[in-house]
Order: C-alpha cells, then structure tokens, then sequence
C-alpha cells in the first residue's frame, strides 16, 4: 500500500515539475540536446544550410527554370532534411530510437499539415488580421504534432492548441524566438542584397542561419515535449 501511495506521490511530483517548466530550463535542454549530439546533426545543418546558400545566390533570378527549380528544392528536399532533423532531435531528447524508415513516413503528413496550416493562415488573414493572427499563434507548430506526438484519436488542430495553451508564459517565449528567426530567415534575400553575393559571405551566413533556425525548431520540440509529458502524467 505504502509503495502504491509512493509511487502515486513521484507521479505528482513529476506532473508539477513538468507543468511548470521554465524557459530557461526548456532552453537549455535544448542546447544541452543539440551540443552533446552536434555530430549526428551535422548533416542536416551542412545539408540545409546548401540549399540555402543555392536559394541565396539564385535570389534575383528571372528566368523561369531557375526559380521553379530552386522552389521545389526547397520544397521537397528542404522539408525532407526538415523532417530527419525533427525527429532526428526527438530521438536524441526521449531516447527513442530513430528512425529513417518512421521519418519517410512522416514526410507526407509534414507536407500535407503545413500545407494545411499555410491554407488556414491565408484564409484566417483575408478575413481579418486578428482571426490570421490567432491561426498563427496557436496552430503553427501543428506540422510538428502531426509527426511527433500524434499519440491519441484526437485532432491534430485540437491538440496543437491544447499542448501550446498549457504554459502561454513559455509558449509566448518560445513562438516569439521561432518568429524572430523565421523572419530572419524570410529577409535573407534582402539582407545578401546589402552584403553581397560572394560565397566568402554567404556560406558562413546561410550555416550560421540554418544552424539557429534549427536550433529554435528543436526548442518547439523540447516545449512540446514538456506539455505532453505533462498531459500523460
């Protein structure tokens, strides 16, 4: 009886810890995930941060070969090494073993969502800048959900909100680092238009950004790993 109440106390425990998970734990997690593990991630970094040196130096194009070529690189390629990534990090933050075989898989449902998610922002955006607005806050990270922790019958736009409504404190930290360096990532064409179009200065430009953009997408892992741990307990 007494190992029954102990058990049910450490259980509690762990409910209210996750519950109240901080920022600066969830981040710190994340970089902890990311230092310890840099080698096995390095290829998606060196990989993405290619084809985002190619998306670079090919901004400005006219002719119509070249850009639809550089969007469906982006597109397929890009999202892939996205998804490998994704739960590449998942793996290395539960101790789950990864796998490329699960990652395939899940690379339609990635698409398919976030396609999903940028139909519904648009929509939500025509109508009124709020309703756009509350689309985005809520249900950008339901790519994520979709692939990592569709774990019961529910809907994937119903769980997303449930999971980021846990904690708006650190949901609102950490949405705000993924808008910065998403915007960040969006104003690269303007940003090369001002430093030039030399591989000294884009190669270096397109890693670093690459290696911080996936760095907050490993930290939306981390939160929503920490509310659905918190949701189980």
């Amino acid at each position: 009886m007494n190992d029954i109440t102990n058990g049910d106390e450490e259980k509690l425990e762990v409910t209210e810890v996750n519950s109240n998970a901080t920022f600066f734990e969830t981040f710190y997690e994340t970089i902890e995930v990311m230092k310890t593990n840099i080698s096995s991630f390095s290829g998606y970094i060196v990989a993405a941060a290619f084809i985002q040196t190619l998306t670079l130096m090919a901004s400005g194009a006219t002719d119509t070969p070249t850009i639809i070529t550089i969007a469906l690189i982006e597109v397929f390629i890009g999202t892939l090494i996205e998804v490998l990534f994704l739960n590449s990090f998942y793996s290395k933050l539960t101790d789950i073993e990864f796998s490329v075989r699960k990652s395939l898989w899940d690379y339609p449902t990635y698409i398919f969502y976030k396609l999903g998610f940028t139909l519904l922002f648009i929509i939500g955006s025509i109508l009124l800048v709020i309703p756009g607005l509350l689309v985005a806050f809520f249900y950008s990270f339901s790519p994520i959900v979709a692939i990592l922790f569709d774990s019961d019958d529910r809907g994937i736009l119903s769980k997303t909100k449930q999971l980021v409504s846990k904690q708006y404190g650190l949901y609102a930290c950490v949405f705000a680092i993924a808008i910065v360096v998403g915007s960040f990532d969006l104003a690269s064409s303007q940003i090369v238009g001002v430093i030039g179009k030399g591989l000294f200065l884009i190669i270096p430009y397109s890693l670093i950004l690459t290696l911080v953009s996936f760095a907050s997408t490993a930290l939306v892992v981390t939160f929503l790993q920490k509310m659905s741990q918190s949701h189980r307990c």
